[in-house]
């Protein structure tokens, strides 16, 4: 690996203090109404899959994930949360395998249907 180029680099900073929306724009950065800048964004917690495909025909990932608000890394759970709601997404794909839609969909409907109970019992 000492020889594979790397055509992506990235870079996750904390602000501290945090930048407010406005502060970002006067900074120069121009920003959708989501918050969203182009090569730049803003949020509170981020997770970050950084994907490596050798010479070799192999595949590498590599997840790194902070929060923000705490400093620390993203307690499993959330990245559990995450990976349950891209799985919405994954279920809608119109390139994904009518198998791999179907295991999408069936993690969403349980993750929707469990979520829908916790928050019954704790009404």
């Amino acid at each position: 690996m000492k020889t594979h180029k790397y055509p992506l680099t990235y870079d996750l900073r904390s602000e501290d203090p945090p930048l407010t929306r406005a502060e970002l724009e006067a900074a120069g950065v121009v920003l959708s109404p989501l918050g969203v800048a182009a090569g730049r964004g803003a949020c509170d917690a981020a997770i970050l899959l950084a994907l490596t495909y050798p010479e070799d025909g192999s595949f590498a990932m590599l997840l790194v994930s902070k929060d923000g608000r705490t400093g620390d890394v993203l307690p499993d759970a959330e990245i559990f949360k995450c990976w349950a709601l891209l799985s919405k997404r994954l279920a809608e794909s119109r390139t994904l395998h009518p198998a791999k839609r179907e295991l999408a969909r069936t993690l969403w409907e349980v993750w929707t249907g469990g979520h829908a109970k916790a928050a019954k019992k704790k009404i």
